[in-house]
């Protein structure tokens, strides 16, 4: 019980933290409004300033519901009521009296910013509406989105199917929960001491498809298996591991020189990615397939609101900005260049 207090108090801290500067009205609609346009709630005063009540019992109750929230979204799966209830009485009165502080704190500011015109200074205005719109767009992207995504959940078996289909290419299915092992090649790379060498051991590795190991040990030389080479290997060098990585034909044998060495590298087979059961990512496979459809959907609709609501765009615009910027680049490119140019390179340079 101590640790999960203890990580409770954690998380409450970071939340509280992040709201510290918030006045309680603005969180919540309502009846009243004070000289800042702040909406309060009707409900029995908790917090009074000069006799001017600032936060009602009905804002109190609304934030802790709003925090719950919140703290929910920092511990996914917390019973918050009861972890709260399951608190010593002195936690408790602890973790409300920190709430009431951070209102009242709120409220002293909010006061003090308003009794000295602060909230007038063009700059705070301009932030203000600035964060206005900002939230406005949200809000009406949230409703947009709520919308459409009225579908129902996939069943299993169009669930299974879908993941079967689409998880070779999915970038979602990419990740760790699903990928068990990357795809890559089987590969193979040999050091030759010379061009020369690396040409007889290409030679000898294609001829009737004997393979670059038993042309490597007919010549004396042994052929370093790289086990499954994938765009992210480095061993034993970036750009074999990348000539490897990205054959298209298999097996393949060819030379390259990295450096100041001359490497013949062998792409013997290709090897699948290997993904999790079904069973074990069920979940989140439909959530993948929500999430497709809703883009899909999403994509639809604003076609279909551009054509209804005749979209004009000043294109000419976009283009003035995209020539400046060419411009500058160009102007750029040479103070780039010298700011590249090393000591050596500025010594080698006749005046």
């Amino acid at each position: 019980m101590k640790n999960i207090s203890n990580k409770f108090f954690v998380s409450s801290a970071i939340v509280l933290a992040a709201l510290l500067l918030m006045p309680a009205c603005d969180w919540f609609g309502g009846e009243s409004k004070s000289e800042t346009g702040k909406v309060c709630k009707t409900g029995e005063a908790v917090i009074k300033l000069g006799g001017e009540t600032v936060l009602t019992t009905d804002d109190f109750k609304n934030y802790l519901e709003m925090y719950k929230v919140a703290q929910m979204q920092q511990m996914p799966g917390m019973d918050f009521d009861a972890m709260l209830a399951q608190l010593p009485e002195e936690q408790q009165r602890m973790y409300y009296n920190g709430i009431l502080e951070m209102q009242l704190n709120g409220a002293l500011i909010s006061k003090c910013v308003v009794d000295n015109r602060w909230h007038k200074a063009e700059e705070y205005e301009k932030n203000l509406n600035m964060m206005r719109d900002e939230l406005q767009k949200k809000l009406e992207q949230d409703e947009f989105v709520k919308r459409l995504s009225s579908s129902s959940a996939p069943s299993d078996k169009d669930a299974e199917k879908y993941y079967k289909e689409n998880r070779a290419t999915n970038q979602y299915m990419q990740q760790e929960q699903f990928l068990v092992k990357q795809a890559g090649v089987n590969g193979f790379a040999v050091k030759a001491k010379d061009e020369a060498q690396a040409k007889a051991l290409v030679a000898s590795a294609t001829a009737n498809a004997r393979g670059l190991k038993k042309a490597a040990e007919a010549m004396g030389l042994k052929a370093d298996d790289l086990g499954v080479v994938t765009y992210q290997s480095a061993k034993p060098d970036r750009t074999i591991a990348m000539k490897i990585a990205t054959a298209q034909k298999f097996p393949t044998v060819d030379m390259v020189k990295s450096g100041d060495a001359w490497y013949v590298y062998e792409a013997a087979s290709k090897k699948e990615a290997e993904y999790a059961p079904f069973a074990q990512v069920k979940e989140l496979v439909k959530q993948v397939m929500q999430q497709d459809t809703l883009v899909k959907e999403y994509t639809k609709k604003i076609a279909e609101l551009k054509e209804q609501y005749k979209v004009d765009v000043n294109t000419p615009f976009i283009e003035s900005l995209i020539k400046k910027s060419g411009a500058s680049a160009q102007q750029a490119a040479p103070m780039q260049a010298m700011e590249a140019m090393t000591a050596e390179d500025v010594e080698s340079v006749e005046v």
